[in-house]
């Protein structure tokens, strides 16, 4: 696999696939908040499958549209952060079956701030590490 990266100051920006995004922002997590690290949860909602194994899915709880991502750790205004995870150079859906999901997506996380958690749906290691800092409150 061939990985680009732009060096600028200390920040290094990664081109990455969306595994390896949500990787790369795990492993800054996991050396800026080791504590927090274990209450991570990856939801494992994409992939291709037949008809009879999604419907299986749906009935064990896979939430369609779910973000990728829980950081189980409450603050003083939530209960948790969920978020939604696109690579580095995303510039949004292509297709309409993109559209939809991406749209299920941000419903997904309406859901979960109506309810009394943080929702975001970030674009790159850049945005995410900024995201989990402004739900920990140290950006």
């Amino acid at each position: 696999m061939e990985v680009s990266f732009l060096i600028t100051g200390r920040n290094v920006y990664m081109i990455l696939r969306e595994s390896k995004t949500q990787t790369a922002i795990l492993e800054w997590l996991a050396l800026q908040y080791p504590s927090i690290r274990d209450y991570v949860v990856k939801i494992p909602n994409e992939g291709k499958r037949t008809i009879g194994g999604h419907q299986r899915m749906i009935r064990e709880g896979m939430q369609v549209g779910a973000s990728d991502l829980f950081i189980a750790w409450p603050t003083y205004d939530f209960y948790g952060l969920w978020m939604e995870v696109k690579p580095d150079g995303w510039s949004g859906p292509k297709s309409k079956k993109e559209k939809d999901r991406v749209a299920l997506q941000k419903a997904f996380l309406d859901k979960m701030k109506y309810v009394g958690y943080q929702g975001e749906f970030v674009i790159g290691v850049d945005e995410g590490i900024h995201a989990i800092k402004h739900y920990l409150g140290s950006s």
